[in-house]
């Protein structure tokens, strides 16, 4: 059963090559996968909403 419901979000996988990931602004050695940001936010979203509802 896949963790999250949004089957389309890999995580296995990097969604873009190496020198198009997102810097770290406190670490420049350390880069962050677009799509994992993108998880990120959708998930916050969705608990956002979950909590306006209560």
């Amino acid at each position: 059963m896949p963790r999250f419901r949004d089957t389309s979000l890999q995580c296995s996988r990097p969604s873009v090559a190496r020198k198009d990931r997102i810097r770290d602004p406190k670490d420049v050695r350390r880069t962050v996968d677009p799509a994992a940001l993108e998880m990120l936010e959708y998930l916050i979203s969705k608990r956002r909403a979950g909590r306006r509802e209560t």
